[in-house]
């Protein structure tokens, strides 16, 4: 059996190895184009800034609830507790913000709001603390990845309960914008990752018998309902997402125009709904666009690989290594970066490379391959012969990975998102630009 045998057996479907992502799958419950735009035209947001204060509330929760949540949570702590206790997090992150050249003079301003908005996110945990027994074990950071759906994300985090029937789990979603009212569209992505985190404990994806979901909220906290429309809804609006992707031609669902008021892509949706180019030159944009993502279907091929292969052809295959353990974490000069250290147990060594790009999988007992706690990144240094892995840690908490055997994932990095925002930049600009571009593309 050779390479593209192998691709035929676990094609999905016989479609190809799109993923649709929650974060693809909530824009187009709301809009077909909202998804269409940044992730196949390559728009890109308008006024941007206005989002920056939660990504910042978000980085440090990021970095400060794996490792404090637990603690304060049995001590009872309060909403000042919990700030004291993240303010070296804070800090942290904001020097790191406030040393981007590209932000400008307003970045006070944003550390002001996402410093008010963790104030309300520590208030919102204070009354959740209170309330709810201590959980046996907190994840953060988890990336799911559901093969035979074709759907995967990156859950913020899941509280786990021991109970007499077992475990008993919590999907829990940051949202760290200033509204008050949870939009339809973060409660559809909630629901979306809730589907995700049923497939990691075992159960099929619509049963939430076993999982709670919660978004907590600078203002407080929300429970969106799983109902059974919902669940339909986002179906659909995957199918829409993996169809599109595969290339198929489908008619875009559009939102109610009062949606579109406070739609960050509303200059590239009007140009192309109305699009004037020339149609030859329309058809060369529209293959090159195909054409690179088809580069993104390679980059998920591995994941489809490992979830139907025995260990030992992984392994043959140069797709995944097996018998590390986490020997040492440590800590980046940039930009607060964990750096980790892998140790190999049996007597082989690593055939990896420096440079490359991985998944770092902790095998948890019980539990599909790619639905485990894991960890990307990128290989600093192989040492002793290949028995030691340094590697750079871009996403994940590593710390997860303690007490766990891990294999390391090839991956390919995904640079799709530049591509494309050349190409509309170009599609969008036409003139000498246009003609430029076009000739470095071979074509007249």
């Amino acid at each position: 059996m050779d390479g593209k045998d192998i691709l035929r057996l676990v094609a999905p479907r016989g479609k190809t190895f799109h993923l649709a992502e929650s974060s693809d799958i909530r824009s187009a419950t709301i809009c077909g184009f909202k998804f269409k735009l940044p992730r196949v035209m390559g728009a890109v947001p308008e006024g941007d800034e206005s989002y920056l204060p939660g990504t910042i509330a978000h980085k440090v929760l990021e970095r400060a609830v794996p490792e404090t949540l637990v603690h304060l949570w049995q001590n009872h702590a309060s909403s000042e507790e919990i700030l004291s206790t993240w303010r070296p997090h804070i800090n942290c992150v904001f020097q790191e913000y406030r040393s981007e050249q590209n932000i400008g003079s307003d970045i006070e301003e944003y550390l002001f709001q996402a410093e008010n908005r963790l104030h309300g996110i520590a208030n919102a945990l204070h009354e959740k603390i209170n309330d709810e027994p201590v959980p046996t074990r907190i994840l953060t950071e988890v990336t799911i990845t559901n093969t035979f759906t074709r759907h995967e994300g990156r859950i913020d985090a899941i509280f786990e309960h021991a109970s007499i029937d077992g475990i008993r789990e919590e999907t829990v979603e940051w949202k760290t914008y200033a509204d008050k009212k949870m939009s339809e569209a973060d409660k559809m992505q909630t629901i979306a990752n809730g589907m995700l985190v049923n497939h990691r404990y075992g159960r099929s994806e619509d049963n939430f018998a076993g999982d709670s979901l919660t978004v907590i909220t600078p203002t407080g906290i929300q429970h969106p309902q799983p109902t059974a429309l919902a669940i339909e809804k986002i179906r659909n609006a995957r199918e829409y997402v993996l169809n599109v992707l595969d290339g198929e031609r489908v008619r875009a669902k559009l939102p109610y125009q009062t949606v579109c008021g406070s739609c960050s892509y509303r200059n590239a949706c009007r140009f192309y709904m109305n699009d004037m180019t020339d149609p030859t030159r329309k058809k060369i944009f529209w293959s090159t666009r195909f054409r690179v993502l088809k580069e993104r279907e390679r980059t998920h091929v591995s994941k489809f690989l490992t979830d139907i292969l025995p260990a030992n052809v992984s392994a043959q295959l140069g797709i995944a290594e097996f018998g590390y353990i986490l020997e040492n974490i440590g800590q980046s000069e940039l930009f607060g970066k964990y750096i980790m250290t892998l140790r190999k147990q049996d007597n082989g060594s690593s055939q990896l490379d420096s440079g490359e790009s991985i998944r770092a999988i902790a095998l948890e007992p019980n539990t599909p391959i790619l639905a485990c706690i894991s960890c990307t990144g990128n290989i600093r240094e192989i040492n002793e012969y290949g028995r030691s892995v340094v590697i750079e840690v871009n996403g994940g908490q590593p710390s997860q990975l303690r007490h766990f055997p891990i294999i390391l994932l090839k991956t390919d990095v995904d640079l799709t998102k530049r591509e494309l925002g050349s190409i509309d930049f170009i599609h969008r600009n036409g003139g000498r630009r246009q003609e430029i571009a076009l000739a470095l593309l071979g074509e007249h």
